[in-house]
């Protein structure tokens, strides 16, 4: 699946989380821009990596650390689970959430 639809539609959501930023609440979208961006560059360094074979593994291409750079960022900006955790808790409320 192509992922510029992907990479639009997260632009898009930081531009909305950026705009809300002036005063009004946006953790919902906070949190979804800081699980959607770093889970589309994992899948899109995975993208590049496949047609390269074993070669995109090792470390003559740089697509082996650029895929440890993003997924140390997936980690940094709080695991994929607690944004998800974050985002439940503004769609359904806290009390479903726990």
């Amino acid at each position: 699946m192509c992922i510029a639809p992907r990479a639009e539609a997260a632009r898009w959501l930081c531009y909305r989380r950026l705009g809300l930023r002036d005063g009004l609440p946006h953790t919902r979208e906070a949190a979804m821009v800081k699980w959607l961006v770093p889970h589309l560059a994992v899948q899109a360094i995975n993208d590049c990596i496949v047609p390269h074979g074993h070669v995109g593994w090792s470390t003559e291409m740089p697509l082996q650390q650029l895929l440890l750079d993003v997924s140390g960022l997936q980690i940094g900006e709080g695991a994929p689970q607690i944004q998800n955790l974050v985002i439940a808790r503004h769609l359904i409320g806290r009390q479903y959430t726990g």
